[in-house]
């Protein structure tokens, strides 16, 4: 499972957002399972780090308001997210 401080690494995001707003947005993702992290070296629930990715992503765009990135980065994510909930 992929950890925390493992996805905010592979993802660039805006510098004006704090760590603590990132994690909390993962948190959101996992909590659609039922789960919070606890911590940086917290594990996610998802084995795919590429849903916390896009997530991620389309989450920063939205945050700094570049709405046009946002649109196809919230798409992206969504069509990962719902392929993966028609394959468990």
């Amino acid at each position: 499972m992929p950890k925390i401080k493992d996805v905010l690494d592979k993802v660039k995001t805006s510098d004006a957002i704090p760590d603590s707003i990132k994690v909390r947005w993962l948190g959101e993702l996992d909590r659609r399972v039922y789960r919070l992290p606890d911590d940086m070296d917290a594990e996610l629930l998802y084995s795919d780090s590429n849903i916390y990715e896009l997530y991620l992503k389309a989450m920063n765009d939205f945050f700094t308001g570049d709405m046009e990135s946002y649109r196809v980065s919230s798409l992206d994510f969504h069509i990962a997210y719902e392929g993966r909930m028609y394959s468990l």
